[in-house]
């Protein structure tokens, strides 16, 4: 009969860190793309956390070792009000050190504005000065973004194949 931390080790051997999805949303659709994007990778039998920004605990940071971000931009260039909190503390002094962090971000926004997408442009930048690693470059979608989502997802999907 096997241990527990037997059972443990061959566990962890076997099993993928979670991903982790983060919205910021201001109308749904990033909410809604997360939850896409959470059952996508459920179908391919990987546990997938989803939380809004706001309710995240920034203390779960230093654990998470793959991220999705998923944010729309809000009128001039500005996050989501649910996403404040969270880009603020990552560009803070406060924020951890995040090299062991693989990440990739699909930011939402509507080229008629000047600062199209910056709140994506933003959490990319936050989390690449804090040492984590891009595994995809950002996704910059216009107001018709499910063409952009789709190969977004499904190139995340392919890497999580090989």
């Amino acid at each position: 009969m096997m241990t527990d931390e037997q059972l443990d080790n061959l566990l962890a051997k076997d099993e993928k860190p979670p991903v982790w999805i983060l919205y910021g949303t201001h109308t749904g659709n990033s909410e809604q793309l997360a939850k896409d994007t959470a059952e996508e990778f459920s179908k391919k039998g990987v546990n997938a956390h989803i939380s809004n920004m706001e309710d995240f605990d920034t203390n779960l940071l230093s654990d998470i070792r793959r991220l999705l971000i998923i944010v729309s931009t809000d009128g001039e260039g500005e996050p989501p009000l649910m996403a404040e909190d969270l880009l603020e503390y990552l560009q803070s002094e406060k924020a951890p050190d995040l090299s062991g962090l693989s990440y990739s971000i699909l930011a939402l926004g509507d080229t008629t504005y000047f600062d199209f997408c910056q709140a994506g442009k933003d959490f990319d930048s936050a989390l690449e000065k804090l040492g984590a690693k891009r595994i995809l470059n950002r996704m910059d979608c216009d107001v018709d973004f499910e063409e952009n989502y789709k190969e977004w997802i499904d190139t995340l999907l392919k890497m999580e194949t090989c």
